[in-house]
């Protein structure tokens, strides 16, 4: 059997809207993206120093706590194994950068993975310079991971000169 709800305003028994719905079917909720959804996002740093990471080496990004602008929201980033397990299935934007020493040619992999470790696609990024940034939109689904690899053994700086980060889109 289906079942047709027609309201056009969700309120709390104090009154309060919580939620209106007007004649073209948009949306207006006050607290949107405070109760009404799942946010999920992340970015990280890392090591304060340059590391090499050898070739296709997972690379530390894990610091998500200082300097005000990192953030875990709804947790789904290890700082342990660098790595975004997926919760919420959907379209989710990733970014990764890195600076190096000294100029010279290097790259830096965002490697999509399934639950069982199997790479899905690598999204490259190879420079010949001093910074590199990748980024992607792929559709996640739950279980799936996102991670940072080395292309090479070039010493590479995440510390405030280097991100990863992602976030759900919808």
């Amino acid at each position: 059997m289906t079942s047709v709800l027609k309201v056009g305003e969700v309120q709390h028994t104090n009154g309060t809207s919580a939620l209106t719905v007007d004649s073209s079917g948009k949306v207006n909720a006050p607290v949107l993206g405070t109760l009404t959804r799942n946010v999920v996002s992340f970015q990280a740093t890392g090591p304060a120093s340059y590391t090499s990471y050898g070739a296709n080496g997972v690379m530390s990004y894990n610091d998500t706590s200082s300097a005000g602008f990192h953030d875990n929201t709804g947790g789904n980033y290890s700082t342990t194994n660098a790595e975004f397990t997926c919760a919420v299935a959907g379209l989710y934007h990733f970014q990764a950068s890195c600076l190096v020493v000294s100029e010279s040619a290097f790259g830096i992999i965002l490697n999509y993975r399934n639950s069982s470790d199997a790479a899905i696609a690598n999204f490259h990024c190879y420079n010949h310079g001093r910074t590199a940034q990748t980024q992607c939109i792929v559709n996640m689904s739950v279980g799936e991971k996102m991670r940072v690899l080395s292309e090479d053994t070039i010493a590479k700086y995440i510390g405030v000169y280097g991100r990863f980060s992602g976030f759900l889109i919808g």
